[in-house]
């Protein structure tokens, strides 16, 4: 088992998805605006066109939705592999060590992370219960949508809000 963790240098901050956001509505709205210099278009009344428009914009919220709490289990992944490597003495960082012991690398975000979080950080509660909702339909977008889901659909700036809260409110160490 590899000690540390190999990073990519990859992961995405929230304002490059907010940037990549604002970025693809203005492309799409733009692209709906001039619909006549595309063929692809030609032979959609107006209704079709906004509701392909909606439709592109429904599916960007998803996309983008994923990317901020993919995010998020980033920042809180490299929190967990930094409390180990420089062997932190607070409470938490040492039951991360314990479980990397055990685990190493092969940590579950929900059980393992957030719920240390939970129990080390009660002020973290308020943020990681709604976190571990919104991870439930993280999951359902990963994996193909082919479920009817039993759980609330979010929304980017639901995901946003909770993403803001862990990084403003959350002691990391990244």
């Amino acid at each position: 088992m590899a000690k540390h963790l190999l990073r990519s240098n990859e992961h995405q901050s929230l304002d490059d998805i907010v940037a990549f956001r604002l970025d693809m509505v203005d492309g799409v709205t733009l692209l709906y605006q001039s619909v006549s210099q595309y063929e692809r278009f030609r032979l959609m009344n107006r209704q079709e066109l906004q509701a392909q428009k909606q439709a592109r914009l429904m599916e960007l919220g998803y996309q983008t939705t994923f990317s901020v709490l993919s995010a998020i289990e980033a920042v809180l992944k490299l929190d967990y592999d930094q409390r180990v490597i420089n062997r932190l003495k607070d409470p938490l960082s040492r039951e991360f060590r314990k479980l990397h012991k055990s685990k190493g690398h092969r940590i579950l975000l929900e059980d393992d992370i957030l719920a240390n979080w939970q129990l080390h950080y009660q002020n973290a509660a308020s943020v990681i219960q709604p976190l571990i909702k919104a991870f439930r339909f993280r999951h359902w977008l990963a994996h193909g949508r082919y479920w009817q889901p039993k759980f609330q659909h979010y929304d980017f700036d639901d995901v946003y809000i909770l993403a803001d809260a862990v990084l403003t409110q959350f002691p990391l160490k990244n």
